[in-house]
């Protein structure tokens, strides 16, 4: 069973475009701290004849995550970061559906799904969490590609 209902005929045009999303990378912006093996880059996020956009990522030279909250709001869905008890809420589809994030513990659960995000499913820096690209689809039904 899917984590989220069946979309209406609007939404099911959304996730037809959203298939063809493609990521375009355009300028690196610049490395992070010579430490930390990720650099945040500039990437084209579109949605043919819907949204086209540069947005922050960041990069370790193989995959890309995305800013959760920034996706999520390009999309038109629902996310609340709530600062005070560690939490990213919000919906997608089905807004009775929702899903959260423990940034403490960083677990995610959703109607049907409870997964723990292991070290290399994420990246979290001055309050955004960014995920690795593959799990906007596992997690959330949002299929995406990077070149």
């Amino acid at each position: 069973m899917d984590v989220f209902s069946t979309p209406s005929a609007g939404r099911q045009r959304l996730f037809r475009c959203f298939a063809l999303l493609c990521l375009i990378l355009g300028t690196t912006v610049g490395a992070v701290a010579q430490d930390e093996p990720y650099e945040e880059i500039v990437v084209g996020f579109e949605i043919p004849k819907l949204v086209k956009q540069d947005m922050f990522v960041q990069f370790d030279g193989t995959t890309v995550y995305l800013p959760l909250t920034e996706t999520f709001t390009l999309l038109g869905y629902f996310v609340e970061p709530v600062v005070t008890d560690n939490q990213i809420r919000g919906s997608l589809v089905n807004r009775s559906e929702k899903f959260s994030i423990n940034l403490e513990t960083f677990e995610l659960k959703a109607p049907d799904l409870k997964y723990q995000l292991l070290s290399s499913d994420y990246y979290f820096i001055n309050g955004e969490l960014y995920l690795r690209i593959d799990l906007f689809q596992r997690l959330f039904a949002l299929k995406m590609h990077f070149e």
